[in-house]
């Protein structure tokens, strides 16, 4: 009789054939011990670099379930239908471009065991960024936390530290999710919510259905990225989406505790609103993404009434008109740039998808900044 899995590891992936390899061959070690209860489930998003040949050299030595899409359908969609493959009871979310620690599948198993029938509806993973953990705990040890005690503030943007509970993430799609002209509506907001943030979106839908969260300090996945460079086009798109993000989950979820974030930190936000200036200025083209930017970190700041900061970005904006001050301001950003070895390029990023997201992201932030 076929053990019952308990874990689906469930790998969302467009074209990152060579990351997708690192990563399968890092699973390959880590599962070793409790492969019998583990599903590694691949969402190919229409790949054209060789993915689908690394899929079929792993095929035969890991448990592999798979699909493919005829045509890139955005992240979203498809971290949805990874999501939907997954027949393990607890589902959890990975990007294709990181690794996992050491040890971290096997423990997580047993974490799994050990809630038994506890109405656990997420598992919160710590991730390391840097060899440093991303959430500082005071505790070591696999814990469960009714969801208005949680002992400290989480950081749930990142995929890989999201672990459902797998009924309770397919209640929260046939109930709260639609496909409306290739995006994911949120029934229960009346709009389209969390554009490329899916994975937070089900793990606090499944949070709110259930009572408890389990919490796992120690281990999960090494934050790692691509490596590549990243044209400034594409850089200040993540830089909006990720600043939305932090704003919807005020508006949205205003209860729950984030762990710093870019936007969270003094120090962060001035930084990286002054690198993002500076994309614009050396690429005017690309002055409407920094603007939305701009709009959603002046909103966060207003609901959080920091007013000294807001003060700061306006004063900085206004300097930002004057010819002299834009020189220097740029000046100061290509010597930080090159001082810092950032890998950050102004190349062309031209695709359709970049495009339509954009326009989506900004579309959207209508209702958010009212």
């Amino acid at each position: 009789m076929a053990q019952e899995k308990l874990l689906s590891i469930c790998i969302p992936t467009y074209n990152r054939a060579k990351a997708l390899d690192r990563l399968l061959e890092n699973l390959e070690s880590e599962i070793a011990d409790v492969s019998d209860f583990i599903e590694i489930c691949v969402s190919d998003n229409g790949s054209n670099d060789g993915t689908q040949e690394i899929l079929k050299k792993w095929g035969a030595m890991l448990p592999l379930a798979l699909r493919r899409s005829e045509k890139n359908r955005g992240y979203d969609i498809n971290a949805l239908e990874v999501t939907k493959m997954a027949s393990g009871k607890f589902l959890w979310h990975m990007g294709d471009d990181d690794l996992v620690v050491a040890g971290s599948v096997k423990r997580l198993v047993e974490d799994i065991r050990s809630i038994g029938d506890k109405n656990v509806g997420v598992i919160y993973l710590n991730a390391s960024l840097r060899n440093k953990w991303v959430v500082n705990f005071n505790f070591d040890r696999f814990g469960i936390y009714p969801k208005d005690g949680i002992p400290a503030p989480l950081n749930v943007s990142f995929g890989g530290s999201i672990c459902l509970r797998r009924d309770s993430a397919i209640k929260v799609i046939k109930e709260k999710i639609e496909i409306v002209d290739g995006k994911l509506n949120k029934k229960n907001f009346d709009t389209f919510a969390f554009n490329d943030f899916i994975h937070t979106y089900l793990f606090m839908e499944c949070l709110c259905e259930t009572p408890s969260i389990g919490i796992e300090p120690r281990h999960g996945m090494k934050i790692l990225a691509d490596g590549s460079r990243i044209p400034y086009r594409k850089k200040l798109y993540l830089e909006l989406i990720i600043v939305k993000y932090v704003l919807e989950m005020k508006k949205r979820y205003p209860w729950f505790k984030e762990s710093e974030l870019i936007i969270n930190s003094k120090t962060r936000v001035l930084g990286r609103t002054f690198l993002n200036s500076g994309f614009a200025l050396e690429n005017p083209g690309l002055e409407y993404l920094y603007q939305a930017y701009l709009s959603v970190v002046m909103k966060v700041m207003e609901i959080e009434k920091r007013g000294f900061e807001m003060s700061l970005l306006k004063i900085f904006s206004l300097l930002r008109q004057t010819p002299v001050s834009r020189q220097v301001i740029w000046l100061g950003f290509a010597l930080l740039k090159n001082a810092l070895r950032m890998p950050f390029d102004n190349k062309a990023e031209n695709t359709q998808v970049l495009a339509a997201n954009e326009a989506y992201a900004i579309d959207t932030l209508k209702d958010l900044l009212v």
